[in-house]
Parts: C-alpha cells; structure tokens; sequence
C-alpha cells in the first residue's frame, strides 16, 4: 500500500512537471507514433495536442529533406543504446518557419510498455548567434589575409603559433606555405636587438616603429618596420605577441639617398642665381650659398661671426617678419613672403621668399629659403601703374568710347562711351552678366549675341568687328561700330571695346545707296532705250554692206563701215551696262543647256573675223571636232567675245592669237593666248576690277584698237563664276603676251 502510494505521488509529479515545463516533452511508442505532448510543443511548434497525436515521430513531413534523414538514423541508434545526448537538427513550424531545436531522448518504461521520450529545446537564436560568430571569425581570417602588411602572433620564444600570406610574401615564402612552428627570431640578423624588442615590449606592452635587419627566404637581406603589442591569455599564465610589419627596404635605401642628396643640393645651392639660406630657431644663419655674400656684399668673416636674419630685415619689416617666423615655427604654414632686406651698405633690396621647414625627429627645427630679387620686377610694375594711369587719363578724353568688360560684365568704361549708350559708369558696371544685350535693338540682338559667343568662346585674340544699332537711355536708336581685342585685365582675360558712333555715317551711307538705286533705275532705262535703235542701225547697215555693196561708191562704202563698227561697239558697250545692271540685281539667270563649245567658240570667233582680218594677225584654233558641256550659250558667248575681243585689241598686226579646249578630270579649259602687250604685276592684280583703264604708251596706243568701258573683263568673270568656274590670267610681263583661262566644271 505504502509502495503504490509513492508510486501515485510519483505519477501525479511527473504530470505536473510534463504540463508545466517550459520544456517540450514527445512522447511516442515504439514505432515512433507520437502518443502524448505537452503545452510547451504546441507552443514551440504551433500545432495543438489533437495535430500531433497519433503523428508518426519518423514521418513527420515538417523535417527539411537532409534532417529526415537523420532523424531516422539517430532513432535507429536510440533503439539500440536506450538513450541519446542532444543532437541539433532543424524543423519547420506549422507556419513554415525554419527553426533550429536540440533533442534529447530516451526510451522508458511505463506500465510494463515502452515508451520513446523526446526533450526538444528551441535554440535558434543561439544557433543564429553561432553561425553570425562563425561568419565574423571566418570574416576576420579573410581580412587578416588579405592585408597588405605581415601579420604574425608568436609567442616569447619566437615560435610563430600565426601568420597571413603577406607574412610569406614578404620573407619570400610561397603563399600558401604553413610556417607555424618556426622560430622567427633566427632570421634575426643582429641578435642582440631581440633582447631590445622584447624589454620595450615588456615595459611598456608594445613597440612602435621599430626597424631591424633579416634575412629572407633567399638569404637576401631586407628590412623590415614592425608594430606589435604584448597579451596575455585569460588566465594571464602565458604571453604572445601579435603584431605587423612592412618591407621598408626600399624606403630605406631612398633615406640613404637622401642623406647624400643633401650634400648634392648645397653643391647645387653654390651654382644657383639665387640667395639660398638656412636658419636655426632664433632665425641665426646656418648656411648661406655662395651668391648671397655677392648680393648682400656680406664677407665669409662676417658670416663665421654669426649673423640673425632679424638684422638683415629692414626697419619697417622687421616685426612683421619676426612674427611671420614664430608662427612658421609653430608649424603654420606661410605662403611666399615679400620683405624690404638691407645690404651691408645700408642700401634695401625688395624679395619674394619661399621658405619650408627643416625637420629632425618630426619636429621643425630650422628654416630653409629662397631668397628672389624682385626690384626691378617691382619698378616694372610701378611703371605699368604709371601706364595704366596715363591710359585711363586718355581713355577719359579720348573722342571715342572706350570700356573693358569680363566674364560679360564691364569693368571699366571711359566717359566718352556713357555718352554714346546714355548711362553712367556706375550703371553699366552694376549690369548682370550680358544684361548689356538688351539696350541692343531686337532686330540686331541675335546677331550681336552670336558675334559675342565667337569671340568669348572662338579663338584666342581673335580682333571682332561688327555694327549694331542700340537703344539710348533716352529711347533714341544709334547706330555703333564696336572693335573688340582680347587682352590681359587684372590678371584674367577681357575684352578692350572700342565703339564709335556711326549713325551719321549710317545715314550718308542709306542716303548714297538711294542715289545709287536711282542711277542704276537710269542706267536700265537709258540701256533700253539706247538698245532698240542702235539694233536697228546695226541691221542696217548689215543689210547695206551684204546686199547692196556692189552699186555702192568706194567713198559710201567706206562711211557705212565705219558706222557699222561703229554701230556694233556702242551696241557692246550698252550690252554691258546692261549686263553690270542684272549682275548687281542679281537678275542675271544661268540657263545651262549641253551645247558644242566647238560650234560657241566658231561662232565668236566668226563674229570677230574682220577685226582680225583687218589687222592681218594669224589666229589658230586646237578644237577637236565636237565637245559638249552644259553651259548657257549666251552667256558663255558674251565671255569668250570679251576675251577674244581683248587679244585682238592688244596684239599688234600680224600677231598670233591661239584658242584651244583641254580636256581635265573635273573640269574643261578654254585657253586664249596671245604674244600682244601683256600684263604687269600691278595690271594683273586690277584686271578683273570695273571700270578699270591703264595708261598706255604712244607706241602702244598706235596698234590698240580704241579702250573699251573697262566692263567686259569683269562681267566675263562673273558669267563664268555663275557656271561654277572661273577666269585666270598669266603673264610674264611687258610684251610677253597674255594667257587667259576659263575653267568650267563637268556637273
């Protein structure tokens, strides 16, 4: 009785420890048919009691794939051992959740029958905390590795117990070498600075920049810089060191350099054109080259009995410059410094000085300088204020307005210029930039603000001229002729602007382009007028001279020549006028058609047959049988006749003229030559201008036939250029003969 009183007290404090642990408790038969489960798995796993019962522990279709597995494997296990410590394993909640939990289990009886019992604990979040700790560890080996330095942890005998791949590289290791084991120490070259190491490391937990020589891999010597601190286990009952080093090698080696360079430089210091100075912390003089005893007439025996730098300062430098070195001194840093400095004689130099610090140890303990000798660079500049000052006193008379403007603003403008826009000086400066364009008159304000941008944003020193009307203060309009050149201001780039006002100009000018249209609408209506008699003239005495010459007098038939050619030149002559008309209206048309220019230049040369004939002179023609072009025929025919026409005037009888085509790749040529006259460089360079005439000899004017209007040359050129071509004369000079050339193109 007393037994099974125990045994229900016993039954009734399991119960009470199965409902109320915090603990999930599973209870499966053998088969692993879960029978009973406390309040904490439905918590844990968000299934109710009803869920899981009857579940099969093995089965269970929340175990991710790799887990189901060995859960089965460690039940296997549990059947044949009784009991299982923890395994950690992970398992879906009801709502999906990835947890991780640790198990514990035994198989136990219960009323004669045996039971499996499953303690689970949720350990995710140290788990989490595990893994997070594994990654920062793992993190922690990447970066160690990766450092650009040697890292190393031994302990105080020297045994590395650590060390990353740098460590390897430096000492000539293959990278993935393990050195652990190895005592460093014997690479030490100087044995006796180990026990120096290891004192300063003791006293004071760590070594800062402490160099030694070793020897690498190779037997190769190089040195190294090492950082280290001194640690101590937890329980403080063994020492290491961690620390990093650098190869300083190189750097080394460069301070050795250094060390001789200085000798180099005061050898180079002797040979410069400038003071060179060096000067300890109450500014006495430790070094000065050998152009300084030179400029400032200072003996060796001077310099040996010591000189301060105080007392070359003059009088009114003196405590500005004694300030400037305590403050350089304290380590700030003093841009290039302009003193007055005093010759033994008395007499003052200006400098600019350029000063850096010495350093010993890190700290500054001296100064180092060049000395320049700006005096006369200082006098220069006192004479360009002079300069400026006469050129602003001119400017302010000056008849013309003159202003400077920068980054498009004005800078300065002279009085003359206020006059001419009708503001004040102090008005245009407070301009913002451009705001000047818009006193521009619109019609003109696109076209000054392109010219602008070209010369701000074009070429270098590029002369601008342009004119434009603007809008006075007062709402006048004037017109003004604005000359713009780059030039240095205050340092930067600006324009020099030079503006006169032209509307007076402007209003002769309109007033003669009137007039000139006036003459030019008399020109077209005298030609016109003029034209239909002469036509009628010329025809007539054609028809004189082809049907009636035979019942005609010698003396009659002689006046009908001479009016006839008469006739014919005063008919060119009008042609002409007609001709400059329509160029200058721009009304002259091209009608290109193909044509023959054989059969063109047959027919000029027809028309003109009687003026050669007349003066016997032997013309030659190189023409093949046809060539065709796309040219206007009647163009190309007034043209050819004037240069034709030309070489016949100027070829005295029983001259040669020759006219010939040459065929080119891209173009066609018409060559008329001569061996008449000829040109001067001066003639050559005024031929093709209108109305132009040249003095001739009396020799001369014996054979020319009579000066033409000074047009044809001219209106020739320009026909030819409305083809695309061109007109071009040799000569050689003074009776040489004459080359002309058309040049047409194909398309």
């Amino acid at each position: 009785m007393e037994m099974e009183n125990k045994y229900s007290g016993f039954e009734e404090f399991f119960r009470i420890f199965f409902d109320k642990t915090p603990i999930s408790i599973i209870l499966m038969d053998i088969s692993g048919k879960i029978v009973n489960t406390n309040k904490a798995t439905e918590v844990l796993f968000g299934f109710t009691k009803e869920e899981l019962l009857c579940k099969n522990y093995l089965n269970f279709s929340n175990y991710p794939e790799n887990s189901s597995i060995f859960t089965k494997e460690r039940y296997k296990q549990l059947l044949d051992k009784k009991y299982l410590e923890h395994v950690e394993i992970q398992i879906y909640k009801k709502d999906k959740t990835l947890i991780w939990v640790s198990l514990i289990s035994f198989v136990i009886k219960l009323k004669e029958k045996t039971y499996i019992q499953v303690f689970v604990q949720d350990i995710t979040q140290s788990k989490l905390l595990e893994l997070k700790l594994k990654k920062s560890e793992e993190n922690f080996e990447e970066i160690i590795q990766n450092l650009d330095v040697a890292y190393y942890k031994v302990n105080l005998e020297g045994v590395l117990l650590y060390h990353n791949r740098t460590f390897n590289k430096i000492l000539g290791y293959g990278i993935n070498d393990n050195l652990v084991g190895t005592k460093i120490n014997n690479l030490w070259l100087n044995s006796e600075l180990i026990n120096d190491y290891l004192k300063e490391l003791k006293e004071k937990g760590s070594i800062k920049n402490f160099n030694i020589h070793i020897k690498e891999k190779d037997k190769e010597e190089i040195i190294i810089q090492i950082n280290a601190h001194l640690f101590s286990d937890k329980n403080k009952e063994s020492q290491f060191i961690e620390g990093t080093f650098t190869d300083i090698t190189e750097q080394y080696i460069l301070e050795q350099k250094l060390i001789d360079s200085e000798q180099r430089y005061k050898d180079i210091a002797e040979l410069l054109p400038v003071v060179i100075f060096e000067a300890d912390q109450e500014f006495n003089l430790t070094y000065v080259n050998k152009i300084a005893f030179d400029k400032f007439d200072f003996s060796r025996e001077d310099y040996e009995r010591g000189i301060n730098g105080s007392q070359i300062l003059s009088p009114e430098d003196r405590e500005r410059g004694i300030n400037d070195m305590a403050k350089f001194f304290k380590g700030k840093k003093m841009p290039p410094q302009i003193y007055k400095l005093r010759k033994k004689d008395g007499s003052l130099i200006i400098t600019r000085i350029n000063s850096r610090p010495i350093y010993k140890n890190k700290k500054i303990v001296g100064i180092r300088s060049v000395v320049h000798d700006i005096t006369d660079l200082v006098k220069a500049e006192e004479k360009l204020k002079e300069e400026e000052q006469k050129f602003r006193t001119i400017t302010d008379q000056s008849f013309i307005g003159i202003a400077i403007i920068q980054d498009f603003q004005f800078k300065y403008t002279n009085k003359r210029f206020s006059e001419i826009i009708g503001y004040n000086a102090d008005e245009v400066k407070k301009w913002a930039p451009k705001e000047f364009l818009n006193i521009i008159h619109p019609e003109d304000r696109e076209y000054v603000n392109k010219e602008v941008d070209i010369k701000y944003f074009g070429k270098d020193n590029i002369l601008a001229n342009f004119q434009f009307r603007v809008i006075k203060k007062t709402g006048e309009t004037i017109w003004l002729d604005l000359f713009s050149k780059t030039i240095n201001y205050e340092g930067n780039p600006a324009d020099l602007m030079v503006t006169i006002d032209i509307t007076k100009q402007k209003e002769i000018e309109e007033f003669i382009t009137l007039e000139n249209k006036k003459y030019k609408t008399f020109l077209d209506v005298a030609s016109h007028d003029l034209r239909t008699p002469l036509t009628s003239i010329y025809g007539a005495t054609q028809l004189l001279k082809e049907m009636h010459q035979k019942d005609l007098s010698e003396d009659v038939s002689e006046l009908i020549e001479i009016a006839h050619h008469g006739s014919e030149r005063l008919k060119r002559i009008v042609l002409n006028i007609l001709n400059i008309s329509r160029l200058e209206s721009n009304k002259l048309e091209i009608d290109k058609q193909k044509n023959n220019l054989v059969d063109i230049i047959n027919d000029c040369v027809k028309d003109l047959s009687y003026l050669i004939e007349r003066r016997n002179q032997n013309l030659s023609l190189e023409l093949p049988d046809e060539f065709y072009l796309n040219v206007d025929r009647s163009g190309l025919e007034i043209a050819l006749t004037n240069l034709i026409s030309n070489s016949i005037k100027y070829t005295p009888p029983n001259g040669n003229i020759n006219i010939k085509i040459r065929n080119k790749s891209k173009t066609a040529k018409i060559i008329i030559s001569d061996d008449g006259i000829g040109l001067t460089k001066e003639e050559l360079d005024q031929l093709f201008k209108k109305f132009v005439r040249f003095k001739r000899t009396k020799e001369e004017e014996e054979f020319i036939i009579q000066e033409g209007t000074g047009l044809g040359l001219y209106i020739s050129r320009e026909i030819v250029r409305l083809h695309g071509g061109d007109i071009s004369v040799k000569s050689e000079g003074r009776n040489k003969g004459s080359t002309f050339t058309i040049e047409l193109p194909y398309f």
